[in-house]
């Protein structure tokens, strides 16, 4: 099934949620479109990973209409690749790399192994696209932090989606392999949506497109209105914020309040 090019690939129209009556988000309308690099940005307990969970139907709303590729977010994961902020996967556990990415298979309502030859040609390009092909052999146990995202990623990559969602994808990296994740996902872009989740005004990079600024309701900017002021307003204080350049860059533009 393919998205036809002007049709929005999430669509969330007047959505609200609620923990135990207490609001988390409300009032949300947002429409991300194919090719789309977002980043969702705002404040710890502000909403953003509730905001990520309502896309992948692991939530439902409490008021409004979540839509992916226009379906129920139940029926559309399958088009999905999801890696969340804490993978489930031991390091210490004797797993390959290889195995690893293969387990991003299960999402397509297999059981477990034996997995065919088109499930390892599969993970075998996920981890080529991550530059980490000539590793499918290694102990996932010994690789570095970087090259741990690197696999999941891939595992991300394996089914083969039309979109994907990344929370906090560079949690816990030194700066240098930051910005090699930064590249990485520019570089997946080019031919699949992605969204990622962050509190860190950093990952702000040359080639996001859209930034969702969170704090219980939704604001949605093209890349080039943010402004260091303007973030510093969703996360309810002052803010230092160190820009990596857009090409389209321009000035001025619509505020990120906080609610």
């Amino acid at each position: 099934m393919t998205t036809p090019t002007d049709e929005p690939i999430i669509r969330m129209t007047d959505v609200s949620f609620s923990y135990n009556g207490q609001p988390v988000l409300e009032d949300v309308n947002l429409a991300i479109t194919p090719r789309d690099f977002v980043t969702v940005l705002g404040p710890n307990g502000g909403g953003k990973t509730t905001l990520l969970k309502l896309m992948l139907g692991l939530l439902r709303p409490t008021r409004g209409t979540v839509r992916m590729f226009g379906q129920e977010p139940q029926a559309a994961r399958v088009r999905i690749g999801y890696m969340p902020q804490h993978a489930q996967v031991d390091p210490s556990f004797p797993v390959r790399v290889l195995d690893v990415v293969l387990m991003g298979r299960l999402r397509k309502g297999r059981r477990w192994g034996p997995f065919g030859r088109d499930d390892r040609r599969a993970a075998m390009k996920a981890l080529a696209d991550v530059e980490m092909e000539p590793l499918a052999r290694r102990s996932f146990a010994e690789l570095s932090g970087g090259q741990r995202q690197r696999v999941l990623i891939a595992r991300a990559l394996v089914g083969e989606p039309e979109l994907l969602l990344f929370d906090e994808p560079t949690a816990n990296l030194d700066v240098v392999i930051e910005g090699e994740i930064h590249h990485l996902l520019c570089r997946l872009n080019r031919h699949i949506a992605v969204v990622t989740v962050s509190h860190d005004v950093g990952f702000v990079t040359h080639c996001v497109r859209t930034v969702v600024c969170v704090n219980r309701r939704v604001w949605v900017h093209p890349t080039e209105e943010l402004t260091g002021d303007r973030i510093a307003e969703v996360y309810g204080g002052s803010l230092r914020m160190v820009r990596h350049g857009n090409h389209e860059s321009a000035s001025g533009g619509a505020a990120c309040p906080s609610s």
